[in-house]
């Protein structure tokens, strides 16, 4: 099997592939995450501290993995930064350490994100996999059945009704609204690199379903804006518990988050919430977070 071999510093498959930025990488049980991307399925595993291997995996492919797995990004340096800030974070960063943020798709991350709102990350990823199985192409890799991300232009011809069996719900709606939009051009994914954080925020709203915390996911999670900061009920309930924000609104908090973390508010923003949703559950009839205590049982979290 081909492979190729990349010298990562600074990185953990585990708080990247499980930080809920992605949905279609899982773990195997030789601690190897299997995935597919694009029109292939890969195998990344670690040989060793620096060097991981991705199998499936061709010479030429190797830019677009330094680039999706953001390996030239100084993280090292990022983790300094976030670290210093305050408690809360320097908690954040020594759990989530070795995080990476991926450069994805921005068709999948949209439709993907679409998916999300209201669900859970396991429920987010049985969902996505029935989308694929229903509207991708079936692919294998070691015996094994996967399937691509269906695209725009299959998507735009189906009803709500039908992409309903992937059990997306009201979702549905949000999903074929991108696909029709963004196959005529009406709502134009690649410019959206060349606008600005606003701009670029707004182009996306155009989208039935997409609002503040689903636009910042995109823009942070495969365009790499960095002053996104999408927020959630694990970002809000911490920026509420551990900052005293309280504000009113998606765009308040941002701005709040902002002025505290500046341009490294998304890599804040994603630490603080990997580290929460692993280590906190949330009482939301008091507003509050409560640190888990090892070996209790908790009901089911988002």
């Amino acid at each position: 099997m081909n492979y190729i071999d990349l010298q990562i510093d600074n990185f953990s498959l585990d708080n990247t592939f499980l930080n809920g930025q992605c949905f279609r990488w899982n773990k195997t049980s030789n601690n190897a995450y299997i995935g597919v991307v694009k029109d292939k399925v890969y195998e990344i595993l670690k040989l060793d501290d620096s060097t991981y291997r991705v199998c499936n995996a061709d010479e030429p492919e190797r830019t677009f993995f330094e680039n999706y797995l953001d390996i030239n990004n100084k993280y090292t340096q990022i983790e300094y930064y976030v670290y210093n800030y305050d408690d809360i974070l320097k908690k954040s960063v020594t759990f989530g350490s070795g995080m990476h943020l991926l450069k994805q798709d921005v068709w999948e991350t949209t439709i993907s994100f679409i998916l999300s709102i209201q669900k859970n990350i396991p429920a987010i990823k049985k969902t996505i996999e029935h989308l694929s199985m229903l509207y991708g192409k079936e692919i294998k890799y070691k015996g094994n059945i996967y399937y691509t991300f269906p695209t725009s232009d299959v998507l735009k011809d189906s009803c709500a009704e039908d992409v309903m069996q992937c059990k997306c719900g009201f979702r549905a709606k949000g999903v074929i609204d991108a696909a029709r939009k963004i196959y005529s051009k009406e709502v134009n994914l690649n410019s959206l690199s060349s606008l600005t954080d606003n701009s670029a925020r707004a182009e996306l709203k155009k989208i039935c379903g997409i609002g503040e915390k689903v636009a910042d996911c995109i823009l942070l999670f495969s365009l790499s804006r960095y002053n996104s900061c999408p927020i959630d009920t694990w970002v809000k309930a911490g920026l509420d518990y551990f900052y005293n924000a309280n504000k009113a609104n998606e765009s308040e908090y941002r701005n709040f988050a902002y002025e505290k973390w500046k341009e490294n508010t998304g890599f804040a923003q994603q630490y603080l919430f990997h580290y929460l949703r692993n280590n906190y559950v949330q009482d939301k009839i008091n507003k509050n977070l409560i640190k888990r205590e090892e070996n209790a049982v908790y009901k089911s979290i988002t």
